[in-house]
């Protein structure tokens, strides 16, 4: 194996330990954020985002779809239209313990735009 083969395999090496360590350095970042208490003040109380929520679903319409909305977090749960199936999303609003209107969405139907 000549010289330029070790210096490759060593760049791979070294690109692979440093892809896994930004990867654990964004996990725990997101650890951080989601254990971060989210704090409402008198310009947005907890009340007032949980009446956001619910007259933003009003407006889509959709006759199968409930949510429930804790501290800055809403969760979905979409009934299919064939009725045969249900799917969840949650929508995080809590930005390290502040709204700011960043958010965060998991679904398990990535073609819906229900959630957003």
């Amino acid at each position: 194996m000549g010289i330029l083969s070790k210096i490759l395999i060593a760049g791979i090496v070294g690109l692979a330990v440093k892809g896994i360590n930004d990867i654990r350095k964004d996990n725990e970042k997101e650890n951080q954020r989601k254990k971060t208490p989210c704090v409402f003040t008198d310009k947005l109380t907890e009340n007032q985002f949980k009446d956001i929520a619910l007259s933003a679903v009003k407006k889509l319409k959709k006759k199968k779809l409930n949510i429930e909305v804790f501290e800055a977090i809403i969760y979905g749960t979409v009934e299919s239209q064939s009725r045969l199936s249900t799917w969840n999303f949650t929508i995080d609003f809590n930005d390290y313990g502040h709204i700011s209107g960043v958010y965060w969405l998991e679904s398990e139907n990535t073609d819906s735009l229900i959630p957003k």
